[in-house]
C-alpha cells in the first residue's frame, strides 16, 4: 500500500469542498492517507480561527476527514525532525512534521505549497494527482 503524507493546506481545501472527492478516491484506490498530528491541529486552527467557521461545523468536517485520512502519532516521525528541518527553508519550518513523516515512512507528500520542493522526497499537488493514474503514483 502506498502512503501519502497530507499537508494541512490539502486538508483545509478538502474541508472547503474542493478536494475531498479526490482524497476519497485516493483512499478507495488503496492509498493510505496520513497526516501528522501537528498538521491536524493546524487544520483545526485554520478552520476555527482564520476562517471563523462554527465549532459544530468544524467538528463534523473533521470527523468526515478522519474517515479517509489517518492521524500519525508524533512518535512515528519526531526522530526525523532534525533531518526534516535541515532540508526546509526558513519559511517552511512549520511544515517539518510533514517532511519528517515522509522521510520516516519513505512516502510521498501531498501538498499545494512549494515548501517541499528540493527536499529529496516526491511531492504531489492536488492538480498533479488529478492528472495521474494510481499506477503512476505508486511508483513515487
Amino acid at each position: 500500500m502506498t502512503m501519502l503524507v497530507i499537508d494541512a493546506n490539502v486538508a483545509v481545501s478538502a474541508l472547503a469542498g474542493r478536494s475531498m472527492p479526490l482524497l476519497a478516491a485516493l483512499n478507495d484506490c488503496g492509498f493510505a492517507l496520513v497526516m501528522p498530528a501537528h498538521q491536524a491541529y493546524e487544520t483545526e486552527a485554520v478552520l476555527t480561527l482564520k476562517l471563523e467557521l462554527p465549532p459544530e461545523f468544524v467538528a463534523v468536517a473533521l470527523s468526515n476527514l478522519w474517515r479517509v485520512v489517518h492521524k500519525a502519532d508524533p512518535a512515528e516521525y519526531e526522530a526525523a525532525e532534525d533531518g526534516a528541518r535541515e532540508r526546509l527553508a526558513s519559511g517552511g519550518q512549520p511544515d517539518w512534521p510533514v517532511l519528517a513523516l515522509a522521510i520516516a515512512s519513505d512516502s510521498a507528500i501531498l501538498s499545494n505549497d512549494r515548501d517541499f520542493f528540493g527536499t529529496g522526497v516526491p511531492v504531489w499537488s492536488t492538480t498533479n494527482v488529478r492528472h495521474a493514474t494510481p499506477e503512476t503514483m505508486s511508483d513515487a
